[in-house]
């Protein structure tokens, strides 16, 4: 078995990818210039690559642990704007304010910092250790005409629940919407509906004071400040989560190439330094339905960090050490670290599914616009009508890995069946066949050699698509999701987890995750994996292509 030689190898290319800490402060000042002159505060601790979000902490006076959102419009002014936030806590997302402002709006965090730390202690993890990602569904509202519309951007802000404890975090955001939903929310024909849209005057002012308690207009954005208005909210309406062998490569193996091949090795050393990477992040990304989850209209985006892990004081930390051998009719051969460990099943012949990577925390969340209509008056009174969903709503994926005391929890399976409609791999890989007869899915063929061997990194397959690293490889989640949830989602299984890494080269993939694959002799090989299309990676500005470790270890039946 050569698993141990291919390790060694690993190490050892590892010290010859040094990066000089003068770049990466250069290239922080440089990403830093991106955000609009006088916006960004040289302590940003993130910043995204176009320039329109930055977060960074100060001093709080009162002591209290705050968010502050400071947000323009594209020409760097004030807008006046409604932001909803939700995050994850130990076992679920949830909803956690509302921010409303000229340009500037704050709201006390306090308590959900406090649900962080403790998902992060779940995790593994001390609070200081790692970042969750605060989902913003910032909002304006634009009148055109006779009709009203609710312009929305969904950014997400990275809040480390150590570091935040007692400081202001300010997230500042330049607005760019991505969808707009005409807002008609009408009230129904009944006598409590008439006598509240009477002119104010003293029977329709006699008729709120008579309501018990007003609804907590504040909690909830409005098309007007006064008078007869729509409101609306976006709002988590379900919540799933669960522990799942999270694959970072899945090698698939046919029948033919498994006449030839000797053994196939993953390995996986995944680690930051302050020479290389200080942080590496799994991104939240989300389809967004405007006419329903059935009419097939949605957009794919990226909206930005989930979860991030940090090198914080330490020089180096390593984030997964992992050598798996896998070799026809012979059990799988693992290691984690110098720790022997088993694969959910461990043998194959003929044609397998062989994959690789951590246990992670694997979430879907769905989110929900919804609207309704309301009298306000001057004195602050106001009556209104129940809520009433919109066809809008939005699901994301999020994963986080479980850690294990020095790297993260290892994974690793052989699917020795991919073809009996049993499996998690099997699912993952026959979904990924499916988007791309869909169109949503490229299959990328890498060069064509006739050799004894053929290693496939991750930097190849960056390299190859160009994606973005601010989300450089999609892992599966969405498949996952919809597999362990059942969920019956169109477009839901296009949703991934981009890998992000701080970092001025790619030559980090080579050793975060490659295989290498051996043939008995020398054979024709013509691998190939597959490329998400078209994903909008919000933290970039525009659209990329996104490879997914899938790969396809094919060689050609011989003429």
């Amino acid at each position: 078995m050569s698993v141990g030689g291919v390790g060694n190898r690993v190490l050892k290319a590892v010290k010859h990818k040094i990066i000089t800490g003068a770049v990466l402060v250069l290239a922080a000042v440089v990403a830093i210039m991106m955000i609009t002159p006088g916006s960004a505060s040289p302590s940003s601790y993130y910043v995204s690559k176009d320039g329109r979000v930055a977060v960074y902490l100060a001093g709080s006076k009162s002591g209290n642990t705050t968010l502050v959102l400071e947000v323009v419009d594209e020409r760097g002014d004030p807008l006046n704007f409604t932001a909803f936030l939700s995050g994850p806590t130990a076992d679920k997302f949830e909803d956690i304010a509302v921010v409303k402002g000229r340009g500037r709006g704050k709201v006390a965090i306090g308590r959900y910092v406090a649900e962080a730390a403790k998902l992060a202690r779940k995790l593994g993890y001390k609070p200081e250790e790692v970042r969750f990602g605060v989902v913003a569904f910032v909002t304006a509202v634009e009148r055109a005409g006779n009709e009203t519309y609710l312009l929305t951007d969904i950014v997400s802000i990275p809040i480390g629940p150590g570091e935040a404890v007692g400081k202001e975090v300010v997230a500042k955001i330049k607005f760019k919407p991505k969808f707009k939903t005409k807002l008609n929310a009408t009230p129904p024909n009944d006598t409590a509906a008439t006598a509240a849209y009477l002119p104010m005057g003293e029977e329709a002012t006699q008729n709120i004071k008579a309501q018990s308690s007003p609804p907590g207009i504040i909690d909830m954005g409005c098309t007007a400040p006064i008078g007869y208005v729509t409101c609306y909210r976006y709002r988590v309406a379900e919540s799933y989560s669960a522990t799942e062998g999270t694959p970072l490569l899945i090698t698939y193996i046919d029948s033919h190439a498994g006449n030839y091949i000797e053994n196939v090795d993953h390995v996986h050393y995944i680690y930051l330094s302050t020479q290389t990477a200080t942080s590496i992040s799994f991104e939240m990304s989300f389809a967004v339905f405007q006419r329903g989850v059935n009419s097939g209209d949605y957009s794919i985006e990226a909206i930005g960090p989930g979860f991030d892990i940090l090198l914080g004081q330490d020089k180096q930390k390593t984030i997964l050490d992992l050598k798996c051998g896998f070799k026809p009719y012979y059990p799988a051969a693992c290691f984690a670290g110098p720790s022997i460990i088993t694969p959910v099943f461990n043998t194959f012949s003929g044609d397998a599914l062989l994959a690789t990577g951590f246990v992670g925390d694997v979430r879907a969340v769905r989110y929900v616009l919804e609207q309704r209509w309301c009298v306000i008056f001057f004195p602050g009174a106001v009556f209104c009508g129940t809520w009433q969903p919109t066809s809008v709503e939005a699901w994301g994926v999020w994963l986080a890995g479980f850690w294990g005391g020095d790297t993260f929890l290892p994974y690793a399976e052989v699917e020795d069946h991919p073809r009996d409609g049993q499996g998690k791999l099997e699912y993952i890989y026959s979904t990924t066949l499916n988007l791309f007869a869909q169109g949503h899915a490229d299959r990328i063929s890498l060069p064509s050699i006739t050799y004894w061997k053929y290693v496939i990194t991750w930097k190849n397959m960056v390299e190859t698509s160009q994606s973005t690293n601010y989300f450089a490889v999609a892992i599966p989640v969405g498949a996952i999701a919809k597999y362990v949830f059942r969920l019956n989602v169109p477009g839901i299984e296009r949703l991934s987890a981009g890998v992000s890494v701080t970092t001025t080269t790619l030559d980090v993939y080579n050793y975060y995750a490659f295989v290498d694959l051996r043939a008995k002799y020398n054979v024709p090989w013509s691998p190939y994996y597959y490329e998400l299309k078209n994903y909008f990676i919000r933290a970039a500005g525009k659209n990329y292509d996104v490879p997914v470790p899938v790969v396809d270890a094919y060689i050609p039946p011989r003429s």
